[in-house]
């Protein structure tokens, strides 16, 4: 991270100097589909998969010379992925309120404005196609935060009456109080999990074809990688013992532990996928 704001740091002086010479603005609209993932870095946490995302925004190349530019502009920016973990949850059934670990399948799906800061090479134009290279900083700002449940009723807390504490059993059990079949909850607001700005690396290609005067055709691919948690600190979870299980604590006694938990720490990754116009 430090190394790579002194570069852009130089990028900036490097404009300054150059822009008595020599001054152009590249401005465009663009679409960036992408493919997004989140990559855990809790053992307890397992990822299951990719979601198909939606991005569009404004491009703006800051040119301070033929070959290289500041790339820069804003991208309303659709990220996320799939994570599944074992998680604490109350339900209120005919017996009163009762006490459930899950196993939790969530799908994030995360909104943020995006404004980029790379820098852009470029070569000469050769027929009517300029190839480009960049590399730089993303800083998100988030706007939205939702989830797609599906939850699988693992284990319920009930009172021993013998001991006066409390144990696990199976939710379907006959002792069971509130036998669950599995739940799916669509558009779960989760904004309250997540962190408010995502900072990340962006590694990208692509070309430029020339249609008419300053008018091209933009596509290009990018590597968008997440360097921060999107998750907030105190955002837990249950630990998985080495049968793949929840680790339970004792649960006997006032104050007793109930299971084991692990802070949620994961990262967001796209590959993403660019089109558009320049003026």
């Amino acid at each position: 991270m430090k190394g790579i704001s002194i570069l852009l740091v130089a990028v900036l002086f490097a404009v300054q100097g150059f822009s008595q010479d020599f001054k152009k603005f590249k401005f465009g609209f663009k679409v960036d589909p992408n493919i997004s993932w989140m990559s855990p870095e809790a053992a307890d946490l397992v990822s299951e998969g990719v979601l198909l995302r939606g991005s569009f925004g404004v491009n703006a190349d800051i040119m301070f010379s033929e070959r290289y530019a500041l790339g820069t502009g804003f991208s309303i920016m659709g990220g996320g992925g799939q994570l599944s973990f074992f998680d604490y949850e109350d339900r209120i059934g005919d017996a009163g309120e009762s006490n459930f670990i899950v196993k939790r399948n969530r799908k994030y799906k995360l909104k943020y404005v995006e404004i980029p800061l790379t820098l852009k090479l470029r070569t000469d134009e050769i027929g009517y196609i300029t190839y480009w290279g960049q590399f730089g900083l993303g800083l998100g700002f988030a706007t939205k935060a939702t989830a797609d449940d599906n939850i699988k009723f693992f284990s319920e807390l009930v009172e021993d009456a013998d001991e006066m504490g409390n144990s696990w059993i199976d939710s379907g059990s006959a002792i069971s109080t509130l036998a669950k079949e599995d739940e799916e909850e669509m558009g779960v607001d989760i904004s309250g999990e997540m962190l408010p700005i995502r900072a990340s690396l962006i590694i990208g290609a692509g070309i430029d074809y020339s249609l008419s005067g300053n008018t091209s055709l933009m596509f290009g691919i990018a590597y968008n990688n997440g360097l921060t948690n999107v998750f907030k600190s105190k955002i837990k979870a249950i630990e998985i013992n080495d049968d793949g299980n929840p680790s339970y604590g004792t649960g006997s006694g006032e104050g007793g532990r109930l299971y084991n938990e692990f802070k949620m720490k994961s990262i967001t990754n796209s590959f993403v996928v660019t089109a558009g116009i320049l003026f």
